[in-house]
């Protein structure tokens, strides 16, 4: 599993789930883990940090002493600052109602895709940029809690899978006045903008995940599956959304993925919706405890070029002992650019 695996899935406190390991031995990934592309164990990671270290994702033990009533948390402004009984997390986003069946929708969007060029990014130098938020947000060792702070990161990515990123926090978002006085009493963490970068080394190119991506479908499926123990609908959006990450598609390589989409059991359409970079696009859901908790998982694609544009965690039954109302947004990535250097 790659660095990349190991960091999204742990930017989400509902997973613990994907790969079998001890409490001990997740805990240590997470703690080591840092957003280094197609690097295969925490170990072979080179990371050079410019700032404070700043991670994303809880620890199991982490996630089990959370409760759904205000705690306290020590931080760099001082112990015991208070937290919110609930935790802040953003405005869902506004989905359309619709008839029309996922299948139907996603063939054609299948179709827009194939329409593109057909010239390989395969082997190229790439540029990645994306914007990310999750429950599980942490700067310099602190679980914020009190505000929704968003970071950017932008990835340089060689033919032999090396890369190296630097990222930034974006001002804090709150949602009324109150929110933002309560995060003011809890120190204000995330202020002041973090920057950060580091850099990771060639990758394994015996692992499938790392070679060019297939450009039928049951190829694709077979690729997208790589270092899962199973593979549902669940672990199919999961994948979907990492490998977006560290992946340029080609025109046909997106065809076969969103035709992979159309023929998976319980894939919904959700309508079209603008994702929190104001784009318009379309929506897919689906319901799964891929994980640990039950909730619902979005993809958002370009309605134009079957691009990801987005994707979307929301817990809908239970939060578990996250300090959440239902339903809460809990994760979200929007895929702002991919390009070849």
């Amino acid at each position: 599993m790659s660095n990349f695996d190991e960091l999204f899935r742990s930017m989400d406190p509902s997973k613990t789930g994907g790969w079998q390991a001890t409490e001990a031995e997740r805990e240590f990934t997470l703690v080591t883990t840092l957003m280094s592309p197609h690097t295969n164990s925490p170990s072979e990671a080179t990371v050079t940090v410019t700032a404070p270290r700043r991670r994303w994702g809880l620890g199991l033990s982490a996630v089990a002493a959370m409760t759904v009533c205000a705690f306290a948390a020590v931080n760099v402004f001082g112990p015991n600052a208070p937290q919110p009984t609930l935790a802040v997390t953003p405005a869902a986003l506004h989905y359309s109602t619709s008839g029309k069946s996922a299948k139907t929708v996603l063939e054609e969007l299948a179709r827009a895709a194939e329409a593109g060029s057909r010239e390989s990014v395969d082997g190229q130098a790439l540029y990645f940029k994306h914007e990310m938020w999750a429950l599980s947000t942490r700067i310099d060792g602190v679980q914020v809690t009190s505000a929704i702070i968003p970071e950017v990161r932008e990835t340089w990515q060689k033919p032999d899978g090396s890369a190296k990123w630097k990222a930034k926090t974006k001002a804090p978002v709150f949602e009324n006045d109150a929110q933002r006085r309560i995060w003011e009493g809890s120190g204000s963490v995330g202020k002041t903008s973090e920057t950060w970068s580091g850099k990771s080394d060639p990758a394994d190119m015996s692992n499938l995940r790392n070679k060019p991506a297939p450009t039928d479908p049951a190829g694709m499926t077979r690729w997208l599956s790589v270092n899962y123990e199973s593979f549902g609908p669940g672990q199919l959006f999961d994948s979907i959304s990492e490998r977006n990450l560290s992946h340029l598609f080609s025109p046909q390589q997106r065809a076969a993925l969103l035709r992979v989409l159309a023929d998976t059991e319980g894939i919904a359409y959700r309508g079209e919706a603008t994702d929190r970079a104001g784009r318009p696009g379309v929506s897919f859901s689906v319901d799964s405890d891929y994980g640990g908790l039950p909730g619902k998982h979005t993809l958002i694609f370009d309605a134009h070029n079957g691009k990801l544009l987005a994707y979307e965690e929301e817990l809908t039954k239970t939060a578990g002992r996250l300090n959440v109302s239902i339903p809460s947004v809990i994760l979200y990535v929007n895929y702002l650019e991919a390009r070849p250097q």
